[in-house]
């Protein structure tokens, strides 16, 4: 009863993980790079910080299973676009796109 109060499905609960799951991994790899930064230093430093995968690798086989099963998963059109809306705020604000436009201002 108490899992009903906070989600309508198990279908729910599976969307809102995978997407607390990105929202952690983008969020870890924004922090390794700092202002003042080149933006050479700034992407080298947030690849680097992909070793979230190592350190979370539970997640990433999470993130990895949703991303199989997506298309296939009949869990309603409302969480769907909730999903999909999700992906496309994230693709807008990439996490690597102001290390790409530092470099493009960086003069060596």
């Amino acid at each position: 009863m108490t899992f009903y109060k906070h989600f309508q499905s198990i279908d729910e609960l599976v969307f809102e993980v995978q997407i607390e799951i990105l929202e952690n991994m983008t969020g870890y790899v924004k922090e390794a790079s700092s202002a003042g930064m080149s933006g050479r230093v700034m992407l080298v430093s947030m690849l680097n910080a992909f070793e979230y995968g190592t350190a979370h690798p539970g997640c990433i086989r999470f993130i990895l299973l949703f991303d199989l099963h997506y298309e296939a998963y009949e869990a309603g059109t409302a969480l769907k676009t909730q999903y999909e809306a999700f992906i496309g705020r994230e693709k807008e604000q990439h996490f690597l796109i102001n290390a790409l436009e530092t470099g493009c201002g960086d003069t060596d």
